[in-house]
């Protein structure tokens, strides 16, 4: 059916890492391995532990790791199932520096493998280098698209920034 062709092509992450906190992360995995009817499951959860940095961690409950533990787990559950577009909502908050590097270089490799990527951030600092085309939202409202060479020439924030700017211009005239 479609809906299931859909949720096979996605992976989704949010700031919310929505998993089970009563399991291991070896169980979530496996959860999620049988929702998605995936195939060499112990090599596939073994795989993403070890990718998201919590092979020593496979049988401990989730409601015992720190945020950013959390976090890690939840970006694998996003790429168990290799999905062909994956969405994440504020994926660095809550990891460190190591993990915000290695989930970055994951995107790098993935997105040269054909994966799309579409990532909303509030930290602007270092999602330049993720980016092909960046599109600036503001109340709700894509208010500004960018090209990689855009933002190269003159800086993510500083675009945010005069961006900012002409939409707060344009709502007090507005009000006037």
């Amino acid at each position: 059916n479609e809906a299931a062709f859909v949720r096979r092509a996605v992976g989704f992450a949010s700031h919310a890492p929505l998993l089970y906190t009563g399991l291991s992360a070896e169980e979530n995995l496996r959860f999620y391995t049988r929702l998605y009817d995936l195939s060499d499951s112990d090599h596939l959860i073994q795989n993403i532990l070890e990718l998201v940095g919590l092979s020593g961690k496979r049988h401990d409950q989730v409601r015992t790791f720190s945020r950013g533990m959390q976090q890690r787990l939840a970006l694998g559950r996003a790429i168990l199932h290799h999905p062909k577009i994956l969405l994440l909502d504020e994926p660095f908050n809550g990891l460190d520096l190591d993990a915000c590097e290695r989930f970055a270089g994951f995107i790098k490799r993935t997105t040269a493998e054909g994966m799309t990527v579409l990532l909303a951030s509030h930290q602007l600092s270092g999602i330049e280098l993720l980016a092909d085309r960046f599109d600036i939202l503001i109340d709700g409202h894509i208010t500004r698209s960018c090209s990689k060479n855009e933002i190269k020439s003159y800086g993510l924030e500083e675009i945010y920034r005069e961006n900012l700017k002409t939409v707060k211009a344009q709502s007090s005239r507005r009000l006037i």
